[in-house]
């Protein structure tokens, strides 16, 4: 039997320079040979910089300008983590005591963090959000205690400058079927956040889009998928042309296919031919 783990992802993105975000990630799991069995990331502005999980036991720096903050605080942060690993690995069990589950693939998981204005210096606080095997959880004394705004002020201290920088995304378009049912576009390698739009024959249309997934070296990755229609292949004209526009900041990159059709009897074949890739650094262009 398959079980799908559904990962918490928040999509925390840095709106202004006044405004800076802390994302705290927990996640316990079982039945998964040579995966720890509990992780915890801290996600800052976007970008994952500290990382901690029951094999190493310890706190690290997933960025550079992270491994010079004074030892001390890798010590003192080791420490936190090890205590909330064995709180959190107390309620995993607890949990799978409940609903008497022995063995097999489990997963709980906690996602909570804070906003600071550092303008107004008003804090906001989110989560947390938890939940067993994909499944949300409403109750159970799931929060630790930590000072969010505390932690926030010392990333803004010593690593926002670090995290400013934009990297562009690598784009990619990829089919699927035969003949093809659906589009994939896909965007990795990025910071800050992207815009994916889908054009058909010119026209928007309307992309299912996934959430924004961390690539673990501070970069992030989202994909987006169109639906081929059958009509496309019964179509009178040869070819249909899709587009897939990346928005990054003030650049843009884009890629159109052209879906060709034709039909032998019965049969209907199709095939996709690349045709144009194209990038503005500019930001000025049409559609």
């Amino acid at each position: 039997m398959w079980r799908v783990i559904v990962l918490l992802v928040g999509r925390v993105i840095q709106t202004s320079s006044d405004i800076f975000t802390l994302q705290q990630y927990y996640t316990a799991m079982s039945g998964i040979q040579g995966v720890p069995e509990y992780v915890e990331t801290d996600v800052f502005d976007g970008r994952e910089i500290c990382y901690y999980d029951s094999n190493n036991r310890r706190k690290v720096p997933r960025m550079e300008c992270m491994a010079t903050l004074d030892p001390q605080y890798w010590n003192t942060s080791t420490k936190e983590s090890q205590r909330s690993q064995q709180e959190f690995e107390r309620i995993f069990a607890l949990e799978r005591y409940k609903r008497n589950e022995t063995g097999g693939l489990h997963t709980l998981q906690m996602t909570c963090g804070c906003q600071y204005d550092s303008k107004t210096g008003k804090p906001q606080y989110f989560g947390p959000k938890k939940a067993y095997d994909g499944e949300k959880l409403t109750a159970g004394p799931l929060e630790f205690t930590y000072d969010c705004i505390k932690i926030l002020k010392m990333y803004i201290l010593n690593v926002s400058g670090c995290v400013d920088k934009t990297v562009p995304p690598d784009v990619s378009v990829f089919l699927s079927g035969f003949p093809p049912s659906t589009i994939m576009c896909h965007a990795t390698g990025f910071y800050p956040e992207v815009n994916i739009t889908w054009y058909r024959e010119g026209k928007q249309v309307h992309g299912s889009v996934s959430d924004l997934l961390p690539n673990g070296d501070g970069t992030f990755q989202k994909k987006s998928v169109i639906n081929i229609s059958a009509d496309t292949w019964r179509a009178v004209h040869l070819y249909t042309q899709y587009t897939c526009k990346v928005e990054h900041g003030t650049e843009f990159f884009k890629i159109t296919e052209y879906v060709y059709s034709c039909k032998i009897s019965d049969i209907e074949l199709g095939l996709f031919i690349h045709t144009l890739r194209f990038s503005n650094r500019s930001g000025s262009e049409g559609n």
